[in-house]
């Protein structure tokens, strides 16, 4: 299945970073490093949002079509 936006081929692409980051943290330069911090956040929001976060009404229609 091909992505329907860019954003999501940004988004898949930065995930598998993230996810390549995270799994050598010392590599990247330790769990103080802002390229580990980012991993970190970036893998938690994609992989579980915010549970107050709600799409917007432009968002949430563009999502359906």
């Amino acid at each position: 299945m091909k992505p329907k936006r860019a954003a999501d081929q940004y988004r898949r692409a930065n995930l598998e970073a993230a996810r390549i980051i995270v799994a050598d943290v010392q590599r990247y330069g330790g769990e103080s490093a802002g390229l580990v911090r980012w991993a970190r956040l970036f893998v938690s929001r994609v992989e579980a949002p915010p549970a107050d976060w709600e799409a917007g009404p432009l968002f949430a229609a563009a999502r359906a079509a």
